[in-house]
């Protein structure tokens, strides 16, 4: 039922595509391990964010204090690794948290959906996406003409290791 979900479509759409802005931003301005280590603290933000979202889920003291411990452990692990955090390293950290942030809101949104199959969801999500990051692409990489393998890889990731593998996580 796409109409029901409408809403939840074109915001998870939005965020889905924020989520990958946002962290390959990260990856440009801090370690790959800083971007990668701050991107993970996604499922840590949808516990938070179902808490008050979602209805039935609650924000256990069990969960409370996972979410603390999961939460100190990144500031240590990025402080260790990086030594001296400067600038350039806290924004991009910055960035793999708002990223990670919008990741959440994606499966928060996942969680609110209802009467509306896997497949249908996930290519309403990659079409609106699409939609919003085709012309971003296009105007950062000022892309005249593209090879036809470039064509071709650019399909193969889409379908196969992008919106196949996103099938398979949000069943």
């Amino acid at each position: 039922n796409l109409g029901k979900n409408k809403r939840l479509l074109l915001i998870s759409g939005i965020m889905l595509s924020g989520n990958w802005i946002l962290l390959f931003e990260a990856y440009k301005t801090t370690t790959i391990a800083n971007a990668t280590l701050s991107y993970y603290m996604a499922p840590i933000f949808a516990v938070i964010l179902a808490s008050f979202l979602v209805r039935g889920e609650k924000l256990t003291p069990k969960k409370l204090i996972s979410t603390i411990l999961a939460f100190i452990g990144l500031v240590i692990i990025i402080n260790y690794s990086s030594g001296d955090v400067r600038l350039g390293q806290f924004t991009g950290i910055m960035f793999g948290l708002l990223a990670a942030l919008n990741y959440a809101g994606v499966v928060i949104c996942n969680k609110k959906m209802q009467g509306i199959s896997a497949f249908d969801r996930v290519l309403a999500q990659m079409g609106v996406s699409a939609l919003i990051l085709t012309p971003i692409i296009i105007f950062r990489s000022q892309i005249v003409m593209i090879a036809p393998i470039g064509i071709i890889s650019l399909i193969v990731i889409g379908l196969v290791h992008t919106t196949l593998a996103y099938l398979l996580y949000f069943p």
